[in-house]
């Protein structure tokens, strides 16, 4: 198989975007936890007259805090440590192996380290586990609509890939 190379280059505000909304969605559930203890301790101190209501609120409001700072502080601290100097990114897909080229130097890795993928929106993903997101790589860093669905193809080979449906897509150059 021919190389399968995408290009391209990362936007702050875009970057920031997939990586709060995309690769960590699970980070968003925080805040609901904590208003769900925040309405335990307010329907204990309705209900039951209970002074020991206190502990829900602070732990709620501590989920809160903690998850509105680390959103803002882990994103931010990533951008600049990742991408900030140099924005531009290529990936090259092999048989046995993902290469990945940014301003920082260059990771090559066996398809074993991304067992799952993932597709979101103009987006996949390379996956470590459920949770974490080793690789993402932009739609738009494909050249053609030929070799995005040969990267469907891989991804469907070398991972528990979860796509969207395809498109039609022309079958050969």
């Amino acid at each position: 198989m021919d190389d399968l190379v995408a290009e391209w280059d990362w936007d702050r505000s875009e970057y920031l975007h997939v990586l709060l909304f995309g690769s960590m969605p699970w980070i968003s559930r925080y805040p609901t936890i904590g208003l769900l203890l925040i309405l335990a301790g307010l329907e204990d101190t309705i209900f039951n007259n209970s002074s020991s209501a206190w502990f829900f609120y602070i732990l709620g409001l501590v989920m809160i805090l903690y998850q509105v700072i680390m959103n803002w502080f882990i994103a931010r601290r990533l951008w600049a440590k990742l991408w900030g100097a140099s924005p531009k990114a290529t990936v090259i897909v092999r048989d046995e192996l993902v290469t990945s080229i940014t301003g920082l130097g260059e990771t090559n890795l066996k398809w074993i380290a991304y067992p799952r993928s993932k597709e979101w929106n103009s987006y996949y993903f390379l996956k470590h586990n459920r949770l974490i997101v080793t690789l993402i790589i932009p739609k738009r860093g494909f050249k053609s609509p030929f070799e995005e669905a040969r990267f469907r193809d891989i991804l469907r080979e070398n991972t528990a890939a979860k796509l969207k449906t395809d498109v039609d897509v022309p079958t050969s150059n």
